[in-house]
């Protein structure tokens, strides 16, 4: 009996010692183990996914950035999930105030003068700064360029960015959230622009874009959302509900999001999905 025990007590240890040389290793390689990794035949959320590595604040340039909360360390999902919002909901705000700022400046600007709004140097360096910056075409003759600017520079309803944010980052928990401060799986295609994902198929090219700031990463994503020609359905449903004087909404918006994700009408009804669920329309005023 007592050699039982005995084999039983190394057995025991064996296995914990194989545990723990696991566990090194991967953390040595910089690797992220998610419980997709963990138990893949099971059916997770890609929002409940848990980093099991210690975060740290990141630097750039040598400065220390803003640092992202240790989301994994909840363990009340209400919570977390409060946390998370609380989280990101300024950087939004911030983000939408700049877009306002500038979508007011360009009303002004017709609203000045119905004949020959663009009359000034100072009105032609500004326009000429949102054309590059929205991809509009310099070809347009001006009335149909200030028309374009319009539907683009528009607000993104915070429920719409919380809903993607979570989604897209873990709850903030991803390699990518942490590392590269990329909360929305945004990609850069040129070499060192971002951090290459570890299963990326052979001969693919791009990169998850690294920012210097969650902030850069929140204006990065609502840049990308109103300029690329990828997001046209969801500007023209906000530009018709804007014309209707309503307030465009995340689960009208989530609609023209079918090209964000190879997962088309999938993802559609998963973004509406996390909106209704944690019912994220409460913070688009």
């Amino acid at each position: 009996m007592a050699i039982f025990k005995t084999f039983r007590r190394a057995l025991r240890n064996t296995a914990l010692l194989w545990a723990f040389i696991f566990f090194f290793v991967n953390s040595s390689r910089g690797e992220w183990i998610t419980l997709e990794q963990v138990n893949p035949a099971s059916q997770l959320i890609k929002g409940n996914w848990m980093s099991l590595k210690p975060v740290s604040p990141s630097t750039e340039n040598g400065r220390t950035s803003s640092p992202l909360p240790d989301f994994s360390s909840f363990k009340n999902v209400k919570e977390k999930k409060e946390q998370f919002f609380q989280f990101m909901l300024p950087k939004i705000k911030l983000a939408n105030t700049k877009i306002r700022a500038e979508r007011e400046r360009l009303q002004n600007i017709l609203d000045r003068d119905k004949s020959d709004p663009i009359s000034n140097d100072a009105d032609k360096t500004f326009l000429a700064t949102l054309k590059s910056k929205y991809r509009v075409s310099e070809k347009l003759d001006p009335s149909d360029a200030l028309n374009a600017l319009f539907s683009k520079i528009d607000e993104v309803p915070a429920s719409l960015v919380l809903a993607q944010s979570a989604n897209e980052s873990g709850w903030g928990t991803s390699r990518f959230a942490i590392e590269a401060r990329n909360m929305f799986g945004i990609w850069c295609f040129r070499e060192g622009c971002g951090i290459k994902p570890l299963q990326r198929a052979e001969g693919k090219k791009y990169e998850v874009a690294k920012y210097n700031s969650i902030q850069e990463s929140v204006e990065a994503y609502m840049l990308n959302i109103n300029s690329h020609r990828a997001y046209r359905e969801l500007r023209r449903i906000r530009s018709k509900t804007r014309a209707d004087n309503g307030d465009p909404s995340g689960m009208a918006l989530a609609e023209g999001l079918e090209t964000y994700s190879a997962r088309g009408e999938e993802y559609v009804k998963e973004i509406k999905q996390l909106i209704r669920v944690n019912k994220l329309q409460r913070f688009n005023s």
